[in-house]
């Protein structure tokens, strides 16, 4: 039935704001992503399952490389696919990451030591007792030759990657690390953690360049982009806070905040237009970087998600999470497709 409006004048205007406000919402609403691929531990008849809270990709090479609570680190092949090796780690394997020029990977664990792997040969090239605490975060500097590692420690070390020896150690005086990263250029190191502190150093010199509370709570993560002129970092007061990075100035430029939980890993995408961040709400949030606009959010998981990787050559972002997944994503939101078994990925994760 056809309503006439001119019979109800006293509910048009209120009808019409009414859809003028969904039409708004509508608007302003992020769109909801499925992921297309999905390793899940459990479905792998493994003996017992990991939580996922360490990962990384290797695009060069197809490789995926993960870690968690069981004491593993897993090589993968073909997205995921295929398991390719498995080695042993003395505990709660907390970070990992792949060389840039593609030679090894390298992990830290609860207790505080480091292992630098040959991914060819499955052979462990060194073990190093870094610290007496945990080891939360490993980082290679751009161009391979320098590993960036901070944790329950207020020490942040660099150390020579091919050989192990210590270049420097930063005195932080913060005994939380919870993220390390270099800058794009390799100039800078940076750390976040407790009390919601943020520092920058630059490497070849020892110097600290910034050392400033950006954040009431702990800080969990922290990303460049990749012109190396912005840096994100997030934590547990649920905010992202983009800050522009010159050599006279250090300035908030953006800042993104959940409706609930806290921020747990964050990575830029797109070239650096837009950020991800992973969440204790199960979630992946995605940011417009120009604006601050959320643009979509990411579901699917039913566990924190405790690490985010992008792959800007396959515009592909890879998540691990507490509920013993990995989960790939395809941005933007025209190429997303329905969730697939394993044996049927998309080749934007194979080659």
């Amino acid at each position: 039935m056809k309503i006439q409006w001119n019979r109800f004048p006293y509910l048009a205007l209120p009808v019409l704001v009414w859809a003028v406000f969904q039409g708004f919402l509508s608007a302003q609403t992020p769109t909801v992503f499925s992921s297309f691929h999905v390793v899940d531990m459990k479905k792998r008849g493994e003996s017992r399952a990991p939580v996922i809270t360490a990962l990384d990709m290797d695009t060069a090479h197809n490789l995926l490389a993960t870690a968690g609570d069981d004491h593993q680190i897993r090589l993968f092949g073909s997205g995921g696919d295929r398991l390719l090796a498995t080695w042993p780690s003395e505990g709660w394997v907390y970070d990992l990451s792949f060389d840039p020029t593609g030679r090894c990977l390298a992990a830290v664990n609860e207790w505080g030591v480091l292992t630098l792997w040959d991914w060819q040969s499955a052979k462990q090239l060194y073990r190093l007792q870094v610290s007496e605490s945990a080891l939360r975060a490993v980082s290679f500097s751009p161009d391979g030759q320098l590993i960036a590692l901070a944790g329950f420690d207020p020490k942040l070390t660099i150390l020579e990657a091919i050989t192990g020896r210590m270049v420097r150690q930063f005195s932080t005086g913060v005994r939380d690390l919870r993220d390390v990263a270099f800058s794009p250029d390799g100039r800078f190191v940076a750390v976040t953690g407790g009390s919601g502190r943020l520092q920058l150093w630059e490497v070849s010199s020892g110097r600290l360049v910034l050392d400033q509370t950006v954040a009431p709570r702990r800080q969990r993560a922290l990303a460049f982009a990749p012109t190396g002129e912005l840096l994100a970092v997030g934590g547990e007061d649920g905010r992202v806070r983009v800050f522009a990075l010159s050599a006279s100035s250090f300035q908030l430029v953006s800042s993104m905040e959940l409706d609930e939980g806290q921020i747990t890993t964050l990575t830029f995408c797109n070239g650096g237009q837009e950020i991800a961040a992973g969440t204790s709400r199960n979630e992946i949030r995605v940011f417009e970087l120009l604006t601050g606009r959320e643009i979509g959010r990411l579901r699917g998981h039913t566990g924190t998600v405790a690490r985010l990787v992008w792959t800007g050559e396959q515009g592909v972002l890879a998540s691990g999470s507490y509920d013993t997944t990995i989960r790939f994503w395809q941005l933007p939101a025209a190429t997303v497709v329905g969730e697939r078994p394993a044996n049927t990925a998309p080749r934007s994760v194979r080659q």
